[in-house]
């Protein structure tokens, strides 16, 4: 029937090598937007991936086979600003890389949530028979406010509701969801499975325990910076004992976020300068002795990163003022 729900069928097995990976590499990127490699470079053993991937309005889920391989987001990817949340279980040991986290062993039967606004690799050491259910970001959120822009958590086996949902997934591949009404709320139900088995992990309460506590201390930090400008030099382990936490922990938690110590004091010290250059009471104050106020070393160096930030020099900023 025409409005079945769309279905991707995928078999490259009986390409040769070459042509295999080639193909893999295209369809992957087009239909999942992921990277796909051997597991090592001039692997000899052919690589395999087969599988079946249903498209709801709301939900895409499937299930397949891949040889010994890694797909993952890359830097350039997560450009794409795709953001859905994917669930992914496979029956082997699988490894989840992530910059600015330890490597993750996922057991086999266990699940891991993964946001692909997130640069990631999973490493599949040897074939596994692999599930995913995919849904936006924004429709879990709507039902689990806490659990931020781009999570990485997984889920043991025995979590409630992990194999309903499993079961679910399974019962749906062989339905043909006929008709706009079944498949919407086929992709609801799904949904709903998914922050209903979520909520219940001890994984995600840590997670969001842990995410509370990070947004905490990224606050605490970026108050300190503000602070202490005129410190010279002004080093991430003098912060970070303040807080009574390594350097480390707080370069992990700027990674996640994307940024870095010496981008959070750039901006801290443009915004120092900006609201000095704008507050009538430093109308005497020159730009030279802002800069030097707000830390930078040189006035040129000021002026070269307030007309990248802010589209004007720190001379116009302050007659655009006065």
């Amino acid at each position: 029937m025409r409005d079945c729900a769309p279905t991707i069928k995928m078999s490259l097995n009986a390409l040769p090598g070459d042509h295999r990976i080639r193909a893999v590499c295209e369809r992957m990127a087009e239909v999942m937007r992921v990277e796909v490699a051997p597991i090592a470079a001039g692997h000899a053993a052919p690589i395999h991936c087969s599988g079946v991937l249903r498209i709801l309005p709301g939900a895409t889920f499937g299930s397949g086979y891949a040889s010994a391989m890694t797909t993952g987001r890359t830097r350039q990817l997560v450009k794409d600003a795709q953001d859905d949340l994917m669930l992914f279980t496979a029956d082997g040991e699988t490894i989840i890389q992530s910059p600015g986290h330890d490597d993750v062993i996922l057991a086999p039967g266990d699940a891991a949530l993964i946001s692909q606004a997130r640069e990631h690799r999973l490493v599949s050491p040897k074939p596994v028979h692999i599930r995913t259910l995919a849904v936006p970001h924004r429709d879990i959120a709507r039902m689990l406010p806490r659990i931020g822009s781009a999570p990485l958590l997984t889920l043991q086996r025995n979590t409630p509701m992990l194999s309903l949902l499993d079961g679910y997934g399974r019962l749906l591949e062989g339905d043909p969801l006929a008709g706009a009404a079944n498949q919407q709320l086929a992709a609801r139900q799904l949904q709903e499975m998914l922050a209903v088995t979520l909520g219940q992990s001890s994984g995600f309460t840590a997670w969001t325990d842990d995410q509370s506590l990070s947004e905490v201390r990224l606050r605490t930090l970026r108050a300190d910076i503000s602070a202490h400008l005129k410190s010279h030099p002004l080093r991430l382990d003098w912060l970070a004992a303040r807080q009574g936490v390594t350097a480390r922990t707080l370069q992990r938690l700027l990674s996640e976020r994307g940024t870095s110590f010496q981008e959070e004091l750039r901006k801290a010290r443009l915004h120092a300068a900006r609201t000095m250059l704008q507050d009538p009471r430093n109308a005497r104050m020159s730009v030279t002795a802002v800069a030097y106020e707000c830390g930078f070393s040189e006035t040129s160096v000021l002026t070269r990163a307030f007309k990248l930030a802010f589209g004007m020099t720190p001379g116009e900023a302050k007659w655009k003022h006065e």
